[in-house]
């Protein structure tokens, strides 16, 4: 009788480790690395991914593996690697790394084979015609030569491209995927959102012709598989998506393009808290090709590497062709005493959405035939209602905020859950029918525009009203055809567009994001204020700026509003340096969840005292901030509290955490989960 052959495999499911397996003998000569099978776990089958066969029998009896489902591997060694990696790095299980990897059809046991056909995206055009590269500017062709001349004296390296709104960055990335192409290699181009897909695989198509596919969570379960297969074929030359297509399972990969690398959206929040721009620097190292990081507000951890040498740093540092910066124009929104007034009789109960001063641009641009976006990042139509006689306020059941009033259909929404109620005509608590509408959002700003401006093509642009597949596409469509005078929408008007007949951007409350309690919120505000300013005036028409602040004199709007990108850099890494945060320091949060409140406290207590008997050596340096409850104490129905922890840049604290991590059964109070953030980019 032959001896039993057992196998590694990592379980898609939210499991410690990777399990071991029987190798049935009808498969012992057709299981390798990468594979993905059906195995039993449990009362259910799951999908596992073949790690590598043991060498020693395991101590305790073991499930057979049931059935192959891929004969060839999901994944080459090299990119099994590289999900090993991740997941050690993130504390995240190997099998939650790789659901992130595949296509989510191809992470489920299929009962019969798929009917589903592989439908174009209905977000899709006509695949636009094929065109020649315009010359690039002598600034953009030493860049171009700076990178090809570093990959021949090492093929892997790191290359921030920090050009000016406009500067034509996009050119570079695409006269270096084309002589990657030239050379047979694939490229990869990742953008932080959906909504920033279809104009930028416009760009490429024309350029690359048909072999260039799309990868978000916007297309069908059919649609990213057909993709992923493309590129696991090599069959594609260029793969543009947002954060998920890092793990596209490319045989012959030649460069990685990560284009607004700053954008937030590029870390993942829930379960693998994987960040797509780091990964893709750790990626191409394996890969040993070059990766492009390009923006126009770098993130001040990636500006403070180029500027020390640990990357290669490009500026350009004018925009393409005859298109100038636009001139901004801060407008002071803090009620000004008159000579004659009185105090409380005269101040203004509320201040204006619209100020005079943008009411006046906005009546010049429409007269000019010009377009116009009016920006405010917070999408519904009121913060909160409360009743005027008693000063109730519906909440979320679920979560412990306000819900947000939606004029459409009356709704109340909650920002957290998505929980949707009807808005009540009457209060619960009273009675009355005396609601005050709190504070705004883009479907009152739009209804305000629409009673000053009734003869103007106004459009919004929210999560809201893109919704539906190809909403995206539609809304800019529209604005590039000219049958949109005024585009009011959130931070998904801001970065990436490009129309030429856009000249007036209008910034309803640029200090909006100042009020966060996070030591990011100067970083945030300057990069959102410079990239929604730098959609005005890409063309020969000169481009303005109306910036409305109450904190006018605050740094990170007096840079924005100057393009004094540099200035505000020094002054934001020096604050850094001074309190202690990256790049200076490394961060990690620990975060204690579960149902009841008091028993997350006592876990998250039971916490601290477990990292305070880390090894003395380890916690050198090591500041332990905490605990204490998260900003929004209550979300999904699970109270949360947090401990951040600060370590020295060289310092990995990984080991004793994975520690924490796998033993928390054994201190954790039943029915609290503890989540480890490596890395995290909200700390509240």
């Amino acid at each position: 009788m032959a001896a039993h052959e057992y196998v590694s495999i990592a379980v898609i499911a939210p499991l410690e480790g990777p399990l071991t397996y029987l190798i049935p003998q009808s498969l012992l000569k057709k299981i390798i690395p990468g594979q993905r099978v059906s195995v039993p776990l449990g009362r259910r089958r799951a999908v596992g991914v073949v790690l590598n066969r043991e060498t020693s029998p395991p101590p305790s009896p073991c499930k057979e593996i049931e059935a192959i489902l891929d004969e060839e591997p999901a994944f080459t060694p090299l990119q099994l690697e590289f999900l090993k990696w991740a997941s050690d790095y993130y504390l995240a299980p190997l099998g939650e790394m790789i659901r992130n990897a595949l296509p989510a059809a191809l992470t489920r046991i299929l009962q019969k084979k798929s009917k589903n056909k592989v439908r174009n995206d209905s977000s899709a055009q006509p695949p636009p015609t094929q065109r020649e590269p315009l010359s690039l500017t002598p600034a953009q062709t030493e860049i171009v030569e700076r990178i090809f001349t570093e990959l021949k004296k090492s093929p892997f390296s790191v290359h921030l491209i920090h050009g000016v709104t406009g500067s034509g960055k996009t050119e570079v990335y695409m006269e270096c995927i084309r002589r990657r192409i030239q050379e047979g290699r694939q490229a990869l181009c990742l953008v932080p959102e959906i909504g920033l897909t279809p104009q930028t695989l416009d760009r490429y198509t024309r350029r690359f012709g048909p072999d260039v596919g799309i990868y978000h969570s916007g297309l069908s379960d059919a649609e990213r598989r057909d993709t992923w297969e493309k590129c696991r074929r090599g069959t594609l030359k260029l793969l543009v998506g947002t954060r998920s297509a890092l793990f596209a399972p490319f045989p012959n990969l030649g460069l990685i393009v990560v284009d607004e690398e700053q954008d937030a959206s590029y870390k993942q929040e829930e379960r693998a808290r994987y960040h797509a721009r780091d990964l893709a620097i750790v990626r191409a190292k394996m890969e040993n090709i070059p990766v492009l990081l390009g923006s126009a507000t770098p993130s001040v951890e990636s500006y403070w590497k180029a500027r020390n040498g640990k990357f290669r740093y490009h500026e350009i540092l004018d925009r393409f062709g005859e298109a100038k910066l636009p001139a901004v124009e801060v407008v002071d929104l803090r009620w000004k005493k008159e000579e004659g007034d009185e105090d409380e009789k005269t101040a203004p109960s509320a201040f204006p959405l619209l100020s005079p001063r943008l009411l006046e641009e906005i009546e010049k641009n429409l007269t000019r035939d010009e377009q116009t976006l009016i920006f405010l990042n917070r999408r519904g139509f009121s913060h909160f209602l409360l009743c005027e006689d008693c000063g109730y306020t519906p909440t979320c059941p679920n979560c412990e905020i306000t819900l947000t009033y939606h004029r459409k259909n009356h709704r109340l929404i909650c920002h957290y859950c998505d929980h949707l109620e009807k808005s009540p005509e009457t209060c619960p608590s009273c009675r009355a029918t005396h609601w005050y509408f709190s504070g705004t959002g883009t479907e009152r700003l739009e209804d305000e525009l629409r009673a000053h401006f009734p003869e103007a093509r106004i459009a919004r642009m929210d999560r809201d009203t893109t919704s539906r597949k190809g909403s995206h596409r539609a809304i800019l469509d529209r604005l590039k055809n000219r049958q949109i005078d005024l585009l009011v929408g959130t931070q998904m008007i801001a970065k990436g567009h490009d129309y030429p007949q856009v000249t007036l951007v209008g910034i309803v409350l640029a200090d909006a994001s100042l009020h966060h309690a996070d030591f990011r919120a100067a970083e945030r505000t300057f990069h959102l204020l410079t990239q929604v300013a730098g959609r005005a005036g890409r063309a020969e028409a000169p481009g303005r700026v109306l910036l409305q602040s109450f904190h006018p004199e605050h740094f990170a709007l007096t840079t924005a509003a100057g393009h004094q990108t540099k200035e505000f850099y020094e002054q934001e890494t020096a604050l850094r340096e001074e309190l202690g945060y990256p790049p200076f320091r490394r961060l990690w949060v620990l975060r204690v969840q579960g149902a009841k409140q008091e028993t997350v406290k006592e876990g998250v207590d039971r916490l601290k005292k477990r990292l305070e008997e880390m090894p003395p050596a380890l916690l050198a340096g090591v500041d332990i901030l905490g605990p204490s409850p998260c900003l929004v104490e209550k979300v999904r129905n699970l109270y949360r509290w947090q401990i951040l922890m600060k370590s020295p840049m060289g310092r990995s604290l990984q080991p004793a955490l994975k520690d924490i991590l796998r033993t928390q059964r054994s201190w954790l109070p039943a029915g609290l989960r503890l989540v480890v953030d490596v890395d995290p980019v909200n700390v509240i």
